[in-house]
């Protein structure tokens, strides 16, 4: 992200786009080009698409996001942006996303309704520790085709842990727990 919180534009001229990803539940998901208006269905999943997603290319975020998510700290970029209260098939349809991000947590009838829709649905399951939150990073990058962002945002998250690790020394006896508000 640049100064203001948001991630840069995205070009589309001259590429060639098609894709599939894997999905980790199972299932792959096929874009033939970049998505233009991305639904990210939930707060916990806001702060990883932020890092590497611009506003921009967002139709909507979810209203948690503007307090449970890091884009809370920066929200300028994110200020014009329709918001939805609730992952529900009629309220994120109406917004048209031309893809949706969202976890195995998310309403699975809002998942069926949007995909029966002829809409993109990603999914991914919860990242149990770090190493698994690093590969929905990866993975999200992949759908979004924005891999090199992911890398550079990857080895930025490598150089605060390493600090961290520096900073704590010898002590011991020291946890962290991992909290998804979905």
């Amino acid at each position: 992200p640049d100064a203001s919180g948001a991630a840069p534009a995205v070009e589309d001229e001259g590429e060639s786009f098609a894709r599939d990803v894997r999905m980790p539940e199972g299932g792959t998901i096929h874009l033939e080009k970049r998505p233009q208006r991305v639904i990210v269905a939930s707060a916990s999943l806001m702060d990883t698409v932020a890092a590497i997603w611009p506003p921009s290319r967002l139709a909507a975020i979810p209203v948690q996001a503007l307090t449970w998510s890091t884009i809370a700290r920066k929200p300028a970029p994110f200020a014009m942006l329709p918001r939805f209260e609730r992952f529900d098939a009629e309220e994120i349809f109406a917004l048209k996303p031309d893809l949706v991000i969202c976890t195995t947590l998310s309403s699975g009838e809002t998942m069926s309704a949007l995909q029966s829709a002829g809409v993109p649905v990603f999914r991914l399951g919860l990242p149990e520790e770090l190493d698994g939150a690093r590969h929905d990073l990866k993975l999200i990058a992949s759908v979004l085709g924005v891999e090199e962002r992911a890398q550079e945002f990857d080895e930025l998250l490598q150089e605060r842990i390493e600090a961290l690790i520096r900073d704590v020394g010898d002590r011991t006896g020291l946890s962290a727990a991992f909290y998804v508000h979905d």
